[in-house]
């Protein structure tokens, strides 16, 4: 409701007189302005001791403060008819009905004749110009509003619209879903009561806070193969959540708190506090201690972000001054060191005069959807999507009828898979205020297959902890997701017919790259695969290399298995897993990867003087020899050992250990002047949990200083790291502490600070395993992390 309205409505209201003695209650919490008080005590009166004014003041009050606002319409078409003396402003109250009720012709006609009775109470002076100006601005608003709805009606989108249920919803406000990848969890916002019962906000409604729901009936695993007469997915099955519990303090302060998105890996919750976006990692269901996104972060209010798939684009609503509206979306990437750019504002073609606010991009980054109370909106809110084509972006669409209503509509998602949506709309069929829907599409856009399976590791293959990416060729779209350490099990979403690139890193294990085609389907379907990491050894036991074999279930899956009626059956891990281990099988594809930790010629030694030994591979299999690729082979530390030690002299020979540079003459020596280059970054080692700089520290300093002072055209990236132990977010800023306490010393000795930046990178990017292969602690790949390297940068 918009203030202004309100605050005219007494100035029209000056001119009605009487006030029936039975509707005298009702009548004081009226003039206090307590319309949901006044309406309550209205409709416990006879209705046949109503008179013309209670008529009024009931059809105002369901417009001004009741969910069901279309029930004052026959209250108000009471009143303009048999009273005598109709005040100017029920006619506006009456056509805005007839607009939410879908009667876009008569609220067209009611509220032209309105427009004509506000002239003349301008030229009578009964009204100042601004309020003359502000409802003259609503109604033709409205009478757009129509004409937008009218058309929108005419051909409806195929599309079922669900309400999340009793257990979701309540009698009060409901919105900003967020879906888990594999949809088994909804986080969403609600302004109830229960537990903070006298936290009230300034706008009078309870404080925003954030709470969890598990799907516990109708996974969209457990899908039939029956399409329905609408040419979709039978989605329609019956689903059951549970009762949502609050997050914990930790997510939820003390004033607004929003959710706005789930990482990709179900991990990271992206929300909104304090006018800022913060994101909170969860550590074995537990989550730790909120980081603000402080990179964008600016004075001016950004309620929503919204993050690529591949992490590398961010979209931003802010209302930041210089834009086209009070709220605009802004787009921000990413670049190689983690920071994010300056926002960068969409444009004309997607924000207006009024508000826009982003809501969801696609999986491929050629979609955004957003909503919009501009552009052609049926009414408040509109959800609209944008189409990227030649790096532009589209004209936007309305989502068209039943998604968009004369209500506010606002918070859509989608799944990465299928035609599915969930929003947030105030649509009066709901339990009051917004209330969180799902939406099942016929045509939105063609499903994406879904990629599943297990990374296993060792002779008796047990589950890795692994980082798996996808990236499609053509576009170079990828998606990033980390196996679950417990299982080996991941889940990836990929394209129909696409080309993929998959790079799997697994800690002890040089990564692994293969290029495969995703087949052509028609339905939405799940692939499988497998990727075994088995060590090589010689006749004592010695790790001398790796054999890497991924098993792909792509191909004809229906005729490959027993025909079962759910996916959930058909696809099941056990039957998978027995599917690809049998060698037989013609439709499962194996891809074999050999990688030796040694040279070609020491193996060759090896064989000719070892008879029992022996190493037999496919004749498809790829084999290659790490030794003489550095950049691969530091990944294989673990597996290169010299009585369970690392090889020091490989990485001394990769990097500049200033702890064991003693004179200037020998850092010179070893960065080569100016031809010194990233390829061997200089390094400073750090004891456990510490990043004082101590004096020994600062010699070595001392040297890099040296170096500058005699070269003053370097400038340096101070990277600060941790080793695995801890904590993400404590990593971050152990790591952060590394990095800043180097840099203070720099400045302090003289450097210049446009010749210095820094950053923490946690226990990322490390140069050396911190646990073995059978996951014990490995002490001297840990030492080698906890380090501070100085990258030049122009």
């Amino acid at each position: 409701m918009h203030k202004f309205l309100i605050v005219s409505f007494f100035i029209f209201f000056s001119a009605l007189n009487g006030v029936s003695q039975s509707s005298k209650q009702a009548g004081k919490f009226f003039n206090k302005g307590q319309y949901q008080e006044a309406l309550d005590q209205y409709l416990l009166l006879d209705s046949n001791l109503l008179e013309d004014n209670d008529n009024f003041r009931i059809g105002a009050c369901f417009y001004i403060a009741n969910h069901n606002q279309v029930k004052g319409i026959k209250y108000l078409e009471d009143y303009t008819v048999e009273s005598d003396s109709v005040i100017t402003v029920a006619y506006f109250y009456l056509g805005s009905l007839y607009h939410k009720n879908y009667q876009f012709d008569k609220s067209i006609e009611t509220l032209n004749g309105f427009l004509s009775k506000l002239e003349t109470e301008l030229s009578n002076r009964n009204i100042d110009e601004e309020t003359y100006f502000n409802f003259k601005t609503e109604a033709e608003n409205i009478i757009s509003y129509c004409n937008y709805g009218k058309s929108m009606m005419v051909s409806p989108r195929n599309v079922l619209v669900e309400n999340l249920g009793e257990n979701i919803n309540s009698k009060y406000q409901e919105y900003a879903p967020a879906i888990s990848l594999d949809e088994k969890e909804l986080i969403f916002t609600t302004r109830r009561p229960e537990g903070n019962i006298s936290a009230i906000s300034d706008d009078g409604d309870y404080y925003e806070n954030i709470y969890s729901s598990e799907l516990l009936k109708g996974s969209l695993s457990e899908i039939s193969k029956n399409k329905s007469e609408a040419g979709f997915f039978n989605l329609k099955t019956e689903f059951e959540y549970s009762i949502p519990e609050k997050l914990p303090e930790i997510i939820n302060g003390e004033n607004h708190n929003a959710s706005i998105q789930i990482s990709n890996d179900g991990n990271k919750l992206y929300f909104y506090r304090d006018s800022d976006v913060w994101t909170a990692q969860k550590t074995d269901s537990t989550w730790d201690e909120p980081i603000k996104l402080a990179d964008f972060s600016t004075d001016f209010f950004e309620p929503s972000v919204y993050i690529t798939l591949d992490e590398k684009t961010m979209y931003i609503t802010s209302e930041k001054e210089g834009g086209f509206g009070k709220m605009d979306i802004y787009v921000s990437k990413i670049d190689s060191n983690g920071n994010w750019s300056e926002m960068k504002n969409l444009g004309p073609k997607i924000n207006t005069q009024d508000d826009e606010d982003i809501s969801y991009v696609s999986p491929d980054n050629n979609i955004i959807y957003f909503s919009s109370k501009g552009h052609s909106s049926m009414g408040g809110y509109d959800i609209f999507k944008s189409i990227k084509k030649n790096g532009e972006w589209s004209a936007p669409i309305n989502m068209g009828s039943p998604v968009n209503t004369p209500y506010n509509d606002a918070f859509f998602i989608m799944t990465p898979k299928y035609n599915r949506g969930y929003y947030s709309s105030e649509r009066p069929e709901g339990l009051g205020g917004m209330d969180l829907y799902r939406l099942t599409f016929a045509d939105e856009r063609n499903p994406l297959a879904e990629l599943a399976g297990l990374v296993l590791q060792g002779d008796s293959l047990v589950p890795a902890k692994s980082k798996i990416e996808m990236k499609e060729v053509e576009t170079s779209i990828s998606s990033v997701q980390n196996s679950k350490e417990q299982t080996g099990e991941y889940l990836l979403l990929v394209e129909h017919g696409k080309t993929y690139e998959m790079y799997v890193e697994t800690e002890g294990f040089a990564p692994y790259k293969k290029t495969f085609v995703v087949p052509e389907q028609l339905e939405y379907y799940q692939l499988y695969q497998e990727i075994h990491h088995v060590y090589l050894r010689d006749s004592e036991g010695n790790i001398i290399g790796q054999e890497i074999i991924t098993h792909n279930a792509f191909n004809d899956i229906d005729n490959a298995l027993s025909s079962n009626d759910t996916l959930k059956q058909l696809y099941s891990k056990e039957n998978y897993s027995k599917f690809v281990r049998d060698s037989s099988n013609s439709s499962v594809e194996r891809f074999v990867d050999v990688k030796f930790y040694i040279t070609e010629d020491s193996l060759v030694s090896l064989l000719s003087k070892d008879e029992k030994l022996k190493f037999i591979f496919p004749k498809y299999a790829e084999i290659s020899f790490l030794y003489k690729n550095d950049e691969e082979f530091r990944y294989a530390l673990n597996s290169y050992v010299q009585g369970k030690k690392i090889d020091i002299d490989y990485l001394r020979h990769k990097s500049i250990l200033l702890n064991e540079i003693n004179t200037q003459e020998e850092l010179s020596s070893s960065i080569g002047g100016l031809e010194f280059s990233n390829e061997k970054p200089i390094v400073i080692l750090f004891d456990y949990n510490q990043f004082a700089v101590d004096s020994l520290s600062k010699r070595e300093l001392d040297l890099v200083y040296n170096i500058m002072v005699k070269y003053p055209q370097i400038k340096f990236l101070i990277k600060g790291y941790t080793d695995s132990k801890g904590s993400k977010n404590y990593n971050e800023l152990l790591s952060t502490r590394r990095a800043m306490k180097v840099y203070n010393y720099m400045l302090k000795k003289g450097v210049d600070r446009s010749r210095l930046k820094y950053k923490g990178f946690g226990a990322s990017n490390p140069i050396a395993p911190n646990v073995n292969i059978d996951n014990t602690d490995n002490p001297e790949g840990r030492a080698l992390n906890r380090r501070v390297e100085f990258e030049m940068f122009d």
